[in-house]
C-alpha cells in the first residue's frame, strides 16, 4: 500500500528550499566605531606573535601562542584572511583548533598594549590541525572597509593549496528532546555544511552554574534556534563586546548567513575537548539563560544586541499515543525561512521519543495558529503511514506554517501555535473503488443525482455510501463527476499545496485553510465553463484515498443533440458579424466602398 500524505505536503528537501529562497530580506549590520582596540591590518607581518583565548574544558578561559604567517587575500570575497599556526601544551593537548572555538580572540601587542587582530574563524581539516584562518574583526563589525586591499602589506603568501581547502571552524549543534536521525534533517538549513551534530551532555558534569558563568571575550556561547522542552543551539566562541553600546560579535564565520535574523544568545558550558583525527571538538552545553539576540548573520561573523530578547515562536504540542499523554512547551526563531523546518524537526523528535521505534498507524492532528489582527486559523487533518507514520506526520504538521510563510499577500506576523495529535496504531484508510448511479435514473437540469460509491477499508469488509448530489445549474448533455479522496490532490491546486491558486488576499488565504478539505473526506466535483465546481465534501472515520470519475446524461440525449446545433448556429452567427454587429463581408474592396 502506498504511503498516505495530504495533498498540501512538500518533500522535506523542497519545503527547506522553498522556506530558504522564498523572501529576500534588508540588510541590517551591527557596527561600533572606535570602542574596540584593533590592530590595524597594515601593521601586519610575517613572524608577529599573537595570544588567542578560548574556553577550555571546566569553562575556564585558556590562553594559547599564534604566529602570523601570512595573509591571503583571495579566500574570502573582500577580506583578507590571516593564516596562522597555533602552539602551546594547551593545542597539544587537545590536538589542534578545536570546533567551537570559532569565535576565539586574537590579540597582538603594539606599543604596550593589547589589540584584537580578529577572531579564529577557518581551519584545514585535512592538514596540519594547528593551522587556521583568522577573520580581521575590522570585517567582523562592519567598519569602514579600506580603499584597497593593496594597501595592505604584502608578505609571502604561503601555497594554501598545499594546505587542503580552508573550511569555517566546525560549529558544534547541540540538541536536546531529538533523535539524532532528526537533527540530521536539519543539515539542508546549514549553508556551510559544516556543522557538528551532537547531544547536549548533561549539565551535572562539573556542577556547573548559571551565576558561575562570566560573559567576556573568550566565553563560550550557544546561539539558540529553539529553546525550551526542545533544544537546538551552535556553540561557538564569543570575540568581541561593547557594553557602552550593548553590541557584540562571535563566531569569525558565518552561522546559516542571513539578513535580519533573531535568534537568542545564551552561555554555553565547555565540559571537554576531544581530540580526533579530523578536528577536534568542543563537548558542550548550551542555551540556559539570555545575553542577547543574534541580529546579523554575514560572512563575516554572527553580531547582535545584548540584553535584548529575541523574537521567539511559543509553541505547544500535544500528543496522546499508546496510554500516554505528552506535552511539550518549546520556543523557535520567529522566523518564516525557519519556523516550520524547526517545528517538522521538533515533532518528529517529540514521536520519536514516545514511540521509541518506527511505527504505523494513523495520526489525526488539529492546529490552532494566531496570526496578524487577533485571528485564529484552525484546522484538522488526518495522515496514515504503513512504514515511518512519525516521520510523515511532521512533514505534514509543519504545513500551515509552511504555507502561512511563504505566502505573497502580507506578512502573516504569527504570534503562537498550539497542536494536538492522537495517534491510532490502526491504518485507518479506505480506497474508492467503484462509483455507480441510481439504476434507471433520467437527470434533468438541476436534479438531484443518486450515487452509490464503493470503499474498500484497509483489511475490512468493503462499505457502499449513498450520495445525494444536486447538479450544477444550467448544465445538460454529458457531465463527468469526480469522486476523489482528501488525500488526493486537486486539479486546481497547480502547487500541490491543497489551497486554491486563485487567492487575491491574505483573508482569502486564511479561509481557504480553514475550509481545506481533510484527507477524511470524500469530494465530488465537476467541471462547468472550464472551471471546477465542489458539489459534495463526506466526512468519514478513516482516510480516502483513490479517485473514480461518473459520467452522467442530464436531459435527453436528441435534447442535447439540439442544444449542441444550436450552440453551433450561434457560434457560426458569432463569427460572421463584426465588432459593430454588422454581417461581415468576404470582401475588402466592398468593405471599402463609400
Amino acid at each position: 500500500m502506498p504511503r498516505i500524505k495530504l495533498t498540501f505536503i512538500l518533500s522535506f528537501s523542497v519545503l527547506i528550499l522553498l522556506l530558504l529562497c522564498s523572501l529576500t530580506f534588508a540588510q541590517q549590520t551591527v557596527s561600533s566605531e572606535n570602542t574596540i582596540a584593533t590592530f590595524p591590518l597594515e601593521s601586519l607581518e610575517a613572524g608577529l606573535m599573537g595570544t588567542a583565548i578560548t574556553a577550555g574544558a571546566g569553562n575556564e578561559l585558556t590562553e594559547f601562542p599564534i604566529e602570523v604567517l601570512a595573509l591571503q587575500r583571495d579566500l574570502l570575497p573582500g577580506a583578507p584572511l590571516v593564516l596562522f599556526r597555533a602552539s602551546g601544551p594547551f593545542i597539544e593537548e587537545v590536538g589542534g583548533v578545536a570546533a567551537g572555538m570559532s569565535g576565539s580572540p586574537v590579540y597582538i601587542e603594539q606599543d604596550g598594549e593589547s589589540l584584537l587582530l580578529g577572531a579564529i574563524g577557518y581551519t584545514f581539516p585535512s592538514s596540519d590541525h594547528t593551522l587556521g584562518l583568522i577573520t580581521p574583526f575590522e570585517f567582523m563589525r562592519q567598519a569602514p572597509p579600506l580603499s584597497s586591499l593593496d594597501a595592505l602589506p604584502s608578505f609571502a603568501n604561503i601555497d594554501v593549496a598545499d594546505l587542503g581547502e580552508p573550511v569555517a571552524v566546525a560549529t558544534p549543534l547541540l540538541f536536546s528532546g531529538i533523535s539524532e536521525r532528526v537533527a540530521s534533517r536539519l543539515e539542508p538549513l546549514f549553508t556551510s555544511g559544516n556543522m557538528q551534530l551532537m547531544p547536549m551532555q548533561s549539565l551535572s558534569a562539573g556542577n556547573f552554574k548559571e551565576e558561575d558563568y562570566v560573559f567576556q571575550p573568550g566565553s563560550a556561547v550557544s546561539v539558540e534556534l529553539s529553546r525550551g522542552d526542545i533544544s537546538l543551539a551552535a556553540v561557538g566562541t564569543v570575540t568581541a563586546i561593547d557594553e557602552e553600546n550593548g553590541l557584540f560579535w562571535a563566531f569569525g564565520h558565518p552561522f546559516l548567513q542571513r539578513s535580519n535574523v533573531s535568534y537568542g544568545l545564551s552561555p554555553a558550558y565547555v565540559t571537554h575537548i576531544v581530540p580526533s583525527d579530523i578536528v577536534p571538538f568542543k563537548l558542550a552545553n548550551g542555551g540556559f539563560g539570555n545575553l542577547g539576540t543574534v541580529t546579523e548573520d554575514n560572512q563575516y561573523a554572527i553580531s547582535g544586541l545584548l540584553d535584548v530578547q529575541p523574537d521567539f515562536l511559543p509553541i505547544t504540542l500535544s500528543i496522546s499515543a499508546l496510554g500516554k499523554q505528552v506535552t511539550k512547551i518549546f520556543q523557535v526563531s520567529n522566523d518564516e525561512r525557519f519556523y516550520a523546518v524547526l517545528l517538522a524537526a521538533s515533532s518528529l523528535g517529540i514521536m520519536d521519543e514516545l514511540f521509541a521505534v518506527r511505527r504505523q498507524g494513523t495520526i489525526d492532528i488539529a492546529w490552532e495558529v494566531d496570526v496578524k489582527g487577533g485571528q485564529t486559523v484552525r484546522m484538522l487533518e488526518q495522515i496514515a503511514d504503513n512504514n515511518d507514520i512519525a516521520f510523515e506526520s511532521s512533514i505534514l504538521l509543519a504545513g500551515p506554517l509552511a504555507i502561512l510563510g511563504s505566502n505573497f499577500f502580507e506578512d502573516p506576523e504569527v504570534s503562537n501555535v498550539n497542536i494536538s495529535i492522537n495517534y491510532s496504531p490502526d491504518i485507518n484508510v479506505a480506497d474508492v473503488i467503484e462509483v455507480h448511479a441510481e439504476p434507471s435514473q433520467e437527470l434533468e437540469e438541476q436534479d438531484t443525482l443518486i450515487a452509490h460509491v464503493r470503499l474498500q477499508p484497509y483489511r475490512q469488509q468493503a462499505e457502499v455510501v449513498t450520495l445525494d448530489i444536486d447538479l450544477p445549474e444550467g448544465v445538460t448533455g454529458e457531465l463527468d463527476i469526480i469522486f476523489r479522496g482528501g488525500t488526493e490532490p486537486s486539479p486546481q491546486d497547480d502547487n500541490n499545496d491543497g489551497i486554491d491558486d486563485k487567492l487575491l488576499s491574505f483573508g482569502e488565504l486564511l479561509v481557504a485553510m480553514r475550509e481545506q478539505s481533510q484527507g477524511s473526506e470524500l469530494i465530488v466535483e465537476t467541471k462547468v465553463d472550464g472551471d471546477y465546481q465542489r458539489l459534495a465534501r463526506k466526512q468519514f472515520p478513516f482516510l480516502i484515498i483513490g479517485e473514480e470519475t461518473l459520467t452522467v446524461q442530464i436531459g435527453s440525449e436528441e435534447d442535447a443533440q439540439k442544444d449542441a446545433k444550436d450552440d453551433i448556429v450561434d457560434e457560426e452567427k458569432t463569427e460572421g458579424q463584426d465588432s459593430t454587429g454588422r454581417e461581415g463581408s468576404n470582401s475588402l474592396l466592398e468593405d471599402e466602398r463609400p
